[in-house]
């Protein structure tokens, strides 16, 4: 019994949280789990939801342990991956932030993710802006340092697109203008690859228009004939100014 404890401590890190099922894969009957709650060493999130005695387990813990011990497939996008990548001028998330992350397939979130407090405001939506084969383009695993186990998140390049597919109903026209503009290192090639598999006509163009407004290093390597984007006018705002070049109603007014 005291190897199978010690043994618990090596595979599940701290502040992770496991499903009973990924336990029993494991090594752990449900019996051996119910005696390790009784006597205090594991704690009970909801119905088959247990994380070892010890810190209790914040956002970044929650996707880590979806991917790892869920048999779910989640990822941090939007404005949350470009602060986690370091790109934090003008979307620093502060205290209790709005954390928009993507669930890849037909899984809903556990109903133990809506009573944990995590320091953060879950925002989850499904991972709908490209399509399979290629939903899982533009995703990176990065360390996090309160766990051994690393955080899935979109590179930056992905990251902003998610973020104009907010644009204007989560994330209002001028912080993405904002954001956009502190993003010197996009890598064209990651981009070109995106682009042509994005589903969002308003999202390619949109990036495309901000890339160009703002002089982005990027844009003059993207070669915008070949990416699909669509027929018609897409409106952004309502009572926008309309611009020509790529058929999109913006603000009137901008910095």
């Amino acid at each position: 019994m005291r190897d199978k404890l010690n043994k618990l401590s090596l595979l599940l890190p701290e502040g992770c949280v496991a499903s009973v099922p990924w336990l029993r894969t494991q090594g752990y009957s449900t019996q051996l789990v119910q005696r390790y709650h009784k006597s205090g060493r594991l704690v009970q999130l909801g119905r088959s939801a247990y994380h070892r005695l010890g810190r209790l387990p914040q956002w970044q813990d929650v996707v880590i342990s979806l991917n790892k011990c869920w048999n779910m497939v989640i990822h941090v996008g939007a404005v949350a991956a470009l602060e986690l990548h370091g790109l934090g001028h003008y979307v620093r998330l502060g205290d209790n932030p709005r954390v928009y992350v993507f669930i890849h397939g037909p899984k809903a979130m556990p109903q133990w993710v809506r009573i944990l407090s995590t320091g953060a405001v879950l925002v989850h939506a499904k991972a709908t802006l490209f399509s399979p084969p290629d939903d899982m383009k533009g995703l990176a695993d990065v360390e996090w340092p309160r766990s051994p186990w690393p955080l899935r998140v979109a590179t930056p390049e992905r990251a902003i697109l998610e973020m104009l597919d907010l644009v204007p109903g989560q994330e209002s026209f001028e912080h993405a203008l904002l954001v956009a503009g502190g993003l010197m290192t996009l890598r064209p090639d990651v981009l070109m690859s995106l682009l042509h598999s994005c589903s969002s006509v308003k999202v390619k163009r949109l990036f495309l228009y901000l890339a160009d407004r703002l002089a982005l290093p990027c844009f003059q390597h993207l070669d915008a004939s070949q990416i699909d984007l669509g027929k018609g006018t897409r409106q952004i705002v309502k009572n926008g100014k309309y611009d020509s070049k790529y058929r999109i109603t913006v603000p009137g007014k901008l910095p």
